[in-house]
């Protein structure tokens, strides 16, 4: 039996949230300031958009004044790709040095334009016997000031992408970027490398798989 405590109308502001490493499907986002004067306590939730049932969650403690992001399910009207589209291997004084190039690709068939926060991730290295360096970019990484200070030095990469209305096919919005790893030419076919590869592989989806 469920029993209604408190009816809280708060502060929202919504975007598209795209991972194209975990998903082809771009998610729709609420970040929530709780302006209640009470905590909103830890537990599931079903999110609706009007009478139309888009997914569930799990929702933290939160307390007052502070904000928390809620998901409200996939836009179907909105895509996303990501695809290696060149890779290099080489030694170069007595390093082994690899190369990554990746497209990620943006579609929108709505007939409005909307707003994209578009993510991946390069490897972020534990140990100096690896370096990781982010090269050219097609567009500039975002400006937000937390995702500067919190999560770019992790390997988080982020666009704040203003998509097109109609963008799809081959109008659809292409980013590039690429980066280069560096480690010892005798180590093991790149088994640390390989290793950072998959350590960050595993803290992005714990991150974007929440919705």
């Amino acid at each position: 039996q469920l029993v209604q405590i408190a009816r809280l109308e708060l502060t929202t502001q919504t975007h598209y949230e795209a991972t194209p490493l975990l998903t082809n499907y771009v998610h729709r986002l609420a970040e929530v300031t709780n302006t209640a004067d009470l905590p909103l306590l830890n537990g599931p939730y079903i999110a609706y958009i009007g009478e139309e049932y888009v997914g569930r969650g799990q929702l933290p403690v939160v307390a007052r004044g502070q904000n928390v992001t809620i998901g409200f399910g996939i836009d179907t009207q909105l895509r996303c790709a990501r695809e290696l589209v060149e890779k290099s291997d080489e030694l170069s004084w007595g390093q082994r040095v690899q190369t990554f190039h990746y497209r990620l690709r943006l579609e929108n068939y709505k007939s409005e334009p909307v707003e994209i926060r578009l993510y991946d991730r390069i490897p972020a290295a534990k140990t100096d016997d690896i370096g990781v360096t982010l090269g050219k970019q097609s567009d500039p990484l975002s400006g937000d000031e937390v995702y500067l200070r919190d999560d770019k030095p992790q390997g988080l990469l982020r666009w704040d992408v203003q998509l097109a209305a109609s963008t799809s096919g081959a109008n659809a919005r292409d980013i590039t970027y690429s980066f280069e790893m560096k480690f010892a030419k005798d180590a093991h076919v790149g088994h640390e490398a390989a290793e950072a590869m998959d350590l960050m592989e595993h803290d992005f989806q714990r991150r974007f798989t929440r919705w």
